[in-house]
């Protein structure tokens, strides 16, 4: 798929009037990023400030129907939170 090029202020402009799902229907590159707590643990630290496509896990733990870690929270009492943005 070829990458749109759009001026920074064209960008903005888009990002007013549409939200993330529907910049990224519209063909924008849009990417979810871990977001750490102060509090982290080891596991949580290493992804902090990690960028996946909307659709790809951060982690993949095991196998089965749950293995893929899509977004926090990765254990019991995770703190962690997500941010979606159109890049």
């Amino acid at each position: 798929m070829a990458q749109k090029e759009l001026k920074s202020g064209q960008v903005q402009s888009i990002r007013k009037r549409f939200g993330v799902l529907e910049a990224k229907e519209a063909g924008f590159p849009t990417v979810k990023t871990w977001l750490g707590s102060t509090a982290s643990c080891d596991a949580c630290e290493k992804l902090d400030g990690e960028e996946r496509e909307l659709d790809e896990p951060f982690v993949v733990v095991g196998a089965g129907p749950y293995s893929r870690i899509m977004h926090p929270p990765l254990h019991p009492n995770c703190q962690c939170t997500t941010e979606i943005t159109a890049v």
